[in-house]
């Protein structure tokens, strides 16, 4: 195999890597910013204030 044929090889196989690497950091799910730091209000309490803060 040549030189550039190995190299070509390596980067597609890093690159396709990468891609996988996005979107397993992608799946994560995403933390309201309300719970986290000093409020840490679970999700029901951050549901509650949602339909009580909305306006008609």
């Amino acid at each position: 195999m040549s030189m550039l044929s190995q190299i070509s090889g390596f980067e597609t196989s890093r690159l396709s890597q990468c891609i996988d690497n996005k979107k397993q950091r992608r799946a994560r799910v995403s933390r309201h910013y309300l719970s986290s730091g000093s409020f840490a209000l679970s999700s029901d309490e951050i549901s509650l204030l949602s339909r009580y803060n909305s306006l008609p």
